[in-house]
């Protein structure tokens, strides 16, 4: 039988044939052929095994999953109390790597607010957590939404750092972003010192190496803070301290060198040493040898700034040499900038102010209120560079430092 012929028998219709009674056999046999085949299949469908069924999607790990697996690493003296001094010293122990270290950096961020959910002493609650305190916070009370959102940016924090000091060779601006931690009077004081030479921080830091390995990093403070060595920073810092991402460590070895230079200790509590804000005077004064002009905007003549922005900017003579500048927004205003708060002054041009907030962003405010101003195509919102005239940073403004 030819294809046609199978073709038309399996449609039903009868075949041609020279010879009738050939014709109808061979199509019967055609007919048990097909039959066959069909049953066959049919049984294979049936031995043939099914698809697995689809996982179920993995519940993410938790930050309280994750501490409570790290609980008796962190609790050196067994006593089921991780105290602050514990916590710090977990921070700064290279061997929490990953995962573990996130949940210490949290945890070291949080706990104060953690320690209360549980009325577990007698008296004030002591500085640290029980498991007393987690086994509240896993049975729903405490902020979980807050905690686990900077347990994940802590993990991305350590995932996204590139563990070289300058990857790039110097460091971008526009990478420093304040981390966790309320030491913005310092970090507007490197964010105008990198403005005015990028290199100059190259040359403050240098990488001490054994094997081809860097075992450490000396800083070099122009000011009276002078020369500090740090370890290396464990991924627990890099969660903890500010962040410049791909653009390398320098950010954190220079926070964490600041908190070793306040306290004078290889393991500082940077919260207690630098968090908990400052001077605009006392984060210049990291940079500079020289001395520090202060001024309340609201007890100083406009004339009186401008003469000192053009000499900061070198709009005199042409022979000053840039000056570092940092300001502070005191209480709320229009534009919706965080207050409380120092920013560094990286420009002026006889009219226009150009400033940086250390976050690397600043808050969009409501419809309402006036937008700033940006930098010709930049947005000042995404990265926290921004213009003013002189009237416009009166009214925002409470104080500015100079380097004299």
């Amino acid at each position: 039988m030819d294809i046609e012929a199978t073709k038309q028998v399996r449609e039903g219709k009868p075949t041609q044939s020279h010879k009738g009674r050939s014709s109808q056999t061979a199509g019967k046999r055609i007919r048990e052929q097909v039959r066959a085949t069909a049953g066959f299949e049919a049984q294979t469908a049936i031995l043939r095994p099914s698809s697995p069924p689809a996982k179920e999607p993995e519940k993410p790990v938790t930050w309280s999953d994750t501490l409570r697996r790290n609980f008796h690493r962190i609790d050196k003296n067994g006593n089921g109390f991780l105290s602050k001094a514990e916590i710090n010293q977990a921070l700064s122990d290279p061997a929490f790597t990953g995962a573990d270290a996130a949940a210490v950096a949290t945890l070291h961020k949080l706990v104060s607010s953690l320690q209360k959910l549980s009325n577990d002493e007698f008296g004030p609650e002591n500085d640290g957590l029980t498991l007393s305190d987690l086994e509240a916070y896993e049975k729903g009370k405490g902020d979980q939404v807050a905690v686990e959102s900077f347990y994940s940016t802590a993990d991305a924090k350590i995932k996204g750092t590139k563990r070289e000091l300058f990857p790039n060779g110097v460091p971008n601006l526009a990478t420093l972003k304040q981390g966790p931690i309320g030491d913005c009077y310092f970090l507007a004081a490197l964010g105008s010192f990198i403005s005015r030479d990028p290199t100059a921080l190259v040359r403050m830091i240098k990488e001490n190496k054994q094997d081809g390995k860097v075992v450490s990093y000396t800083v070099n403070f122009p000011g009276k803070l002078g020369s500090v060595t740090i370890s290396p920073p464990t991924d627990g810092e890099i969660a903890r301290y500010s962040y410049a991402g791909s653009d390398g460590l320098w950010l954190v070895v220079m926070e964490k060198a600041y908190a070793v230079a306040r306290s004078r200790v290889q393991e500082p509590d940077i919260q207690k040493e630098v968090g908990e804000g400052g001077q605009l005077a006392t984060g210049l004064k990291a940079f500079t040898d020289a001395k520090i002009d202060h001024d309340f905007l609201i007890l100083t003549r406009k004339s009186t700034t401008v003469r000192k922005l053009d000499a900061a900017f070198g709009r005199g003579s042409g022979k000053e040499k840039r000056r570092l500048v940092t300001a502070a927004i005191m209480s709320a205003n229009d534009y919706g900038l965080p207050k409380g708060h120092a920013y560094s002054v990286i420009g002026w041009d006889g009219t226009l102010l150009t400033i940086r907030n250390p976050w690397g962003r600043n808050p969009r405010p409501s419809k309402d209120k006036p937008k700033l101003n940006g930098v010709p195509g930049q947005d000042p919102y995404t990265t926290g560079v921004f213009q003013m005239t002189l009237d416009e940073f009166y009214k925002v403004f409470a104080e500015i430092a100079y380097e004299e």
